[in-house]
């Protein structure tokens, strides 16, 4: 008897771009991750960046602050491991755009100001309000 797989190329490529939409499913975190971060004032991340447009172009800060929040709420806390996540895991890729790179996650941590606005209270109340923050004692 003959046997009959279904084919595995590898090599294959795409004829159309893939839409990240279809990579996860609409009710996925990282898409409340990604609404909660766009209503998010983040003036204080787009103001430590240089206004004249020399050096190297950074990250959007917008994708960075998401994909620091997805990781955290993911229990993720290493930047090195959300690096490799952002490679090996589809969700973390959808968050970051399908960018993979050495994001520097230490430098936008230790971001004073933008840190403080992330763990503000209307930041966590975006997360609150849509039922995503639990506070444990």
């Amino acid at each position: 008897m003959a046997m009959s797989f279904i084919g595995c190329d590898r090599d294959q490529v795409f004829l159309m771009p893939p839409s990240l939409r279809e990579w996860v499913p609409e009710d996925h975190l990282a898409w409340t991750v990604l609404d909660a971060v766009a209503e998010m004032d983040l003036g204080a991340f787009y103001a430590s960046y240089r206004a004249d447009g020399h050096g190297r172009p950074a990250y959007e800060p917008s994708m960075m602050v998401a994909l620091l929040l997805y990781a955290y709420a993911r229990g993720n806390r290493s930047s090195r491991a959300i690096e490799r996540a952002c490679v090996e895991d589809v969700a973390y890729r959808v968050v970051a755009a399908n960018l993979a790179g050495r994001f520097q996650l230490f430098k936008m941590n230790s971001n004073g100001a933008g840190v403080q606005q992330l763990t503000s209270t209307p930041g966590l109340n975006l997360f609150a309000n849509r039922g995503e923050l639990r506070v444990h004692d």
